[in-house]
């Protein structure tokens, strides 16, 4: 069956208080309480829009499959949908000692730097 699981995103994207964070996006109280507890059987594809333009997603990644039994092993397209192992770098960085963290950021700056400096001059230009 599929789910909508925001719990992932919501992680990545920094939200730590997914029900205010919904609120503030007009969900009604029913509403928030299924997409937090993952019994929400229908999904608008407008509602699916706007939540991946808000956190510049796509629908896979709101998305999980949990198969039946029976279905678990087979090789489809909607296996790329299972819960994965959740990487949450920020528990990773805090389990680092200080100096591993000031190794990672320059780690950091020198695999993404460029990319961020390219960005903000673009963003000058327009």
């Amino acid at each position: 069956m599929l789910y909508l699981n925001l719990k992932r995103i919501f992680t990545a994207a920094g939200v730590r208080q997914p029900r205010k964070f919904l609120a503030q996006m007009g969900y009604k109280d029913t509403t928030i309480h299924r997409i937090i507890f993952q019994t929400a059987r229908i999904v608008r594809l407008q509602e699916l829009e706007r939540m991946c333009l808000k956190f510049g997603c796509t629908p896979n990644d709101l998305l999980e499959w949990v198969p039946s039994a029976a279905d678990a092993e087979r090789d489809v397209p909607l296996q790329q949908l299972r819960m994965k192992e959740e990487l949450f770098i920020d528990d990773m960085v805090m389990k680092l000692s200080y100096d591993e963290q000031l190794e990672l950021k320059e780690i950091i700056k020198e695999r993404f730097g460029k990319k961020q400096e390219k960005g903000v001059a673009l963003a000058k230009e327009e």
